[in-house]
């Protein structure tokens, strides 16, 4: 049983996935491949994406009241945690989503590696539906520049910087301001992310690095449509509280 679930369900819809965007992509390239299918994968979880930010927006302005929370039945544990939950739930906060959303790219994860690991080449596992467009030679580098099957330490580094800025941009907007647990997450994740990736095939370096951009760029279109684009405050509010509220 979870042999055909691994096989049917997960591997060969994302083999044939990639494969798809790879075939479609110039050259063809599988690292623009492997983009297209990053982004593909990003968009269908984007709902998961935006209610997880509403979940973390909610948390960071009840935080004044938690640690006061936490302060005052800091004898009674049991009594802190009802108080908190029950403050969690009136405020629609959930981990739900973001819980989702995180297994879905952990999953994911998991079985590009064991697609790249797998050379790629249509053999064995690697079956590429006939409806499918079918590529006349699979070809793992990246343009030119390195191969997606073994690790490469650039690519490491790349992901590990653009992780180290999300971080930057996630959590605090002058490093000088950030406590002592949000400089341990801005410069752990990204250190994390290195000893991670370093290891596996440099795909899964532009897998992190991409989805993770994917992140930046929302928030960014995010920004600038409240900045620059909507002039009118109420409507502003209004957009700003469809993301975060």
């Amino acid at each position: 049983m979870f042999e055909f679930i691994w096989t049917n369900v997960l591997y060969l819809p994302l083999y044939n996935l990639l494969m798809f965007f790879y075939t479609i992509s110039p050259g063809p390239d599988m690292g623009l491949g492997l983009i297209f299918f990053t982004v593909f994968i990003r968009v269908v979880l984007l709902p998961l994406s935006i209610r997880s930010a509403r979940s973390e927006h909610r948390m960071e302005r009840l935080e004044p009241a938690i640690d006061a929370i936490k302060e005052r039945y800091r004898n009674n544990v049991q009594k802190q945690r009802e108080v908190i939950k029950s403050i969690l739930a009136k405020n629609r906060i959930g981990v739900m989503s973001a819980l989702i959303s995180i297994a879905f790219q952990l999953l994911i994860f998991i079985v590009l590696y064991t697609i790249f690991s797998s050379g790629l080449q249509e053999i064995g596992r690697n079956t590429i539906y006939s409806w499918n467009l079918h590529p006349k030679y699979i070809d793992p580098n990246f343009f030119d520049w390195f191969n997606l099957i073994i690790p490469n330490q650039l690519a490491s580094l790349f992901a590990a910087g653009v992780v180290l800025l999300h971080q930057s941009l996630r959590r605090v907007k002058h490093i000088s301001e950030a406590s002592t647990v949000e400089k341990a997450l801005i410069f752990g994740l990204p250190i994390g992310t290195y000893l991670a990736v370093a290891i596996l095939p440099s795909a899964k370096a532009i897998f992190i690095a991409t989805s993770v951009l994917f992140s930046i760029w929302i928030r960014l279109v995010k920004w600038i449509v409240i900045k620059y684009v909507i002039k009118e405050e109420k409507l502003k509010k209004s957009i700003d509280d469809l993301w975060t509220n």
